[in-house]
């Protein structure tokens, strides 16, 4: 069976639902618990798992890194991963950045980025290149968010684009998950969603005080249990 047809319906089912990243609080699971409920994956199917970390956890470091260090990046990692989901979930990101890379320099007056420059990655590069000077790149048929991307980045709204951009990759990953609940797809597109709320929240000072508190209390909970374990052996 190949990978991505491999059903886990215990997993799954014990995973508990993931809200919406506006109406999140904190984290339903810690990446602790979601880590050993992970343990039921095949072998294959882990070594996938770690590939999605390992993408996800290098494009959200807070470092400055050059766009040739990304596309590098993305394109060693494009060359390594075979798991058609992960690859589709991978060239959506990038696609993403790519665009909102291209809006932001015009935005600052600049040119189109010389061809031998690696700048972006991902089919559309050559097809920003060519049509630098159309509003939106002649893209506006396949991606209808850009002119509302453009609009954020000209009347400076970075909030306002970072909640866009989220929800255009939550929408993504919603559709990308139907007709394949239980399988390892979905479990896939739950990491990756788990992934976006831990970010969002880690950057709401609110939200992470919150988190904090409840992982104190968490963490109070398993010490009492753990001392009356203690007081029962004592007794016995």
């Amino acid at each position: 069976m190949r990978i991505w047809q491999r059903r886990y319906y215990t997993l799954y089912a014990s995973l508990p639902a993931l809200p919406h990243f506006h109406k999140a609080k904190v984290l339903p699971i810690s990446r602790e618990r979601l880590d050993a409920r992970l343990r039921m994956l095949a072998e294959e199917d882990s070594n996938v798992v770690e590939q999605t970390w390992s993408y996800f956890d290098y494009e959200r470091q807070p470092m400055n890194r050059t766009d040739s260090e990304m596309v590098t990046f993305y394109t060693r990692f494009m060359n390594e991963v075979t798991q058609p989901t992960l690859r589709t979930i991978i060239e959506f990101d990038m696609i993403q950045r790519t665009i909102v890379a291209a809006l932001r320099r015009r935005t600052r007056g600049r040119t189109a980025p010389r061809k031998s420059r690696v700048w972006g990655g991902g089919p559309y590069v050559r097809q920003i290149e060519r049509h630098w000077n159309k509003a939106d790149f002649n893209l506006t048929s396949v991606f209808p968010w850009i002119p509302e991307i453009r609009g954020f980045l000209e009347s400076n709204e970075p909030l306002a684009l970072e909640q866009k951009l989220k929800n255009l990759t939550w929408g993504f990953l919603d559709r990308l998950c139907e007709g394949h609940y239980f399988t390892f797809d979905a479990v896939l597109i739950y990491l990756v969603k788990w992934g976006m709320l831990n970010q969002w929240l880690l950057h709401s000072e609110e939200a992470a005080i919150t988190r904090f508190q409840s992982l104190v209390e968490e963490m109070m909970i398993e010490h009492e249990h753990l001392f009356g374990e203690k007081q029962v052996y004592g007794k016995a």
